[in-house]
């Protein structure tokens, strides 16, 4: 008399389970790998608007040269943006906060000659938006 089997056995299921467990090993080291790259594109372009953002603020009030602080970059939370040394309105009040994701300013104030700017993983040089070596501990 043959039985009628109704289900997997306990050794198809540890196969399949095996092989899902293969796959995303070989698959989540690339996807963090890929999330890290987008991090560091999202800082590149941060520091580029910064970069941006200062030249044009030194243009704009050349008494007052390089902007004090990224919250002079900013719109100063008033709507309609002033347009003053205090609220130039350069630069999105997400940037300005020194918040953005994984983006955070590192050192409080730009000083417009060469003060750092710390991203998560790379440092760039305030001036030229350069990257200038890896930060300590990354």
């Amino acid at each position: 008399m043959k039985r009628c089997q109704k289900g997997f056995s306990l050794i198809e299921l540890l196969i399949v389970v095996a092989i899902i467990l293969i796959i995303a090993a070989i698959a989540i080291p690339n996807l963090l790998r890929a999330r890290m790259q987008a991090n560091e594109a999202s800082a590149v372009s941060s520091i580029h608007s910064i970069n941006t953002a200062e030249l044009s603020y030194s243009s704009t009030f050349p008494a007052v040269g390089y902007a004090a602080a990224l919250a002079n970059l900013g719109d100063g939370g008033t709507t309609p943006c002033p347009g003053t040394s205090a609220a130039s309105c350069y630069l999105d009040s997400v940037l300005v906060t020194g918040h953005r994701g994984d983006v955070h300013q590192g050192g409080g104030e730009l000083d417009g000659g060469g003060a750092e700017v710390q991203f998560d993983r790379v440092r760039f040089d305030g001036c030229h938006g350069q990257q200038v070596s890896p930060s300590p501990g990354g």
